[in-house]
């Protein structure tokens, strides 16, 4: 565990130490086909965030919420790339040091920087000031330690985290575990013991939910990516073992170290060069959508894919080949559309440069082949 805070503290410093980025606009181009539009061009975010944690849809306010965690902020940006911090005082002084966010049944819950959290309602408007997960869950296997992923499934939280306990020969255990959210009965346990949280520091989401039940990837370096579905009061995770393409099943053992904030330009270089799952969703369909990347055939380029799969029994049934070349990307999935964050490059006084939104039609996104198909030819 050592090593993984090392890792999870090394990004914090790295978003804490992060400055904004200057403000840009534009105009949105379209891509037509057939007399739909099937996925905008890369429209300019007016606000870029420093880095982005989190990020989900909110319906009734037609905007894509993001945790800025680098300069303790949330932002709202529309579809067309305009952005605004949430002015709300009450919710600003609530949401202080934000660290993740995801939907509730009754609207979203916001995980501060420790194990608080906050409740909003479906229009954002504040719920209940932050509760601590810990008095949320006494007794269990232990207390919660920490969350470095999240996905709420019904009345639980499913990370990927640790447990802490006198009855674990170190204090503590990292793994896949479940706790339940504020003001709902259950206890914390450890669904999956799994040591090895690399991949789970650097800010691509590997967990999502469909109704109460969660999923998540389990990554392993040297081993084998696979797919768990964990159903409402389960303690087992069951492994979905086809869900996971051929070619991105191998997870690749990363060589740089990152100690600090200045190691984070090669950290991110070295994923650059990787072909590996880069993040799991919910799409609109009630589907699993797996994110992929794999290096392009032009150099310094990356070709991204999202695999539709049924959550039920894991199955592959297409693909999407998406319309960005972005270094990094974070997928969002609205009622009808995809929103796709182009993140660049890292850099070693703590942010990344992130200045564009594409959005494609998830219509055609939930009708690939399964040999490929291109979203916007």
């Amino acid at each position: 565990m050592r090593t993984l805070r090392l890792l999870a503290v090394s990004l914090l410093l790295l978003s804490l130490a992060a400055t904004a980025g200057s403000a840009a606009a534009g105009a949105a181009g379209v891509h037509q086909t057939a007399g739909q539009r099937h996925c905008s061009l890369a429209v300019p975010l007016s606000i870029p965030p420093a880095w982005i944690s989190s990020a989900v849809f909110v319906p009734s306010l037609q905007r894509i919420l993001v945790v800025d965690s680098a300069l303790n902020r949330l932002l709202l940006f529309t579809e067309g790339g305009q952005g605004t911090v949430i002015p709300d005082r009450e919710i600003a002084q609530a949401a202080k040091l934000p660290s993740l966010v995801a939907a509730t049944a009754n609207g979203f819950v916001l995980k501060l920087v420790g194990r608080d959290v906050v409740t909003f309602g479906p229009d954002l408007r504040l719920a209940a000031q932050s509760k601590s997960l810990v008095a949320a869950a006494p007794g269990g296997q232990g207390t919660l330690g920490s969350i470095y992923q999240w996905t709420v499934a019904g009345p639980s939280i499913v990370a990927y985290g640790s447990i802490r306990s006198a009855n674990f020969p170190d204090g503590y255990q990292l793994g896949f575990l479940r706790t339940p959210l504020p003001d709902h009965p259950g206890v914390t346990e450890m669904l999956m013991p799994f040591e090895d949280g690399t991949y789970y520091v650097y800010g691509n989401q590997y967990l999502s939910s469909v109704g109460s039940t969660a999923y998540f990837l389990r990554m392993g370096m040297g081993k084998r990516a696979t797919l768990f579905k964990v159903p409402p009061g389960a303690s087992e995770p069951v492994p979905l073992e086809n869900a996971v393409p051929d070619l991105f099943r191998g997870v690749q053992t990363l060589k740089v170290k990152m100690t600090g904030p200045a190691d984070a330009p090669a950290a991110y270089a070295e994923l650059e060069k990787l072909k590996i799952p880069a993040g799991l969703c919910t799409g609109p369909d009630g589907f699993l959508y797996l994110l992929t990347r794999q290096p392009g055939k032009l150099a310094g380029r990356t070709d991204w894919w999202l695999h539709r799969i049924d959550p039920e029994d894991g199955r592959v049934t297409g693909k999407a080949h998406l319309p960005t070349n972005a270094k990094h990307l974070t997928v969002v999935a609205g009622p009808d559309r995809f929103f796709l964050f182009e993140r660049g490059d890292v850099n070693p006084i703590g942010s990344q440069v992130i200045k564009s939104l594409i959005s494609v039609d998830a219509s055609v996104v939930e009708h690939a082949s399964l040999e490929g198909t291109e979203i916007c030819p």
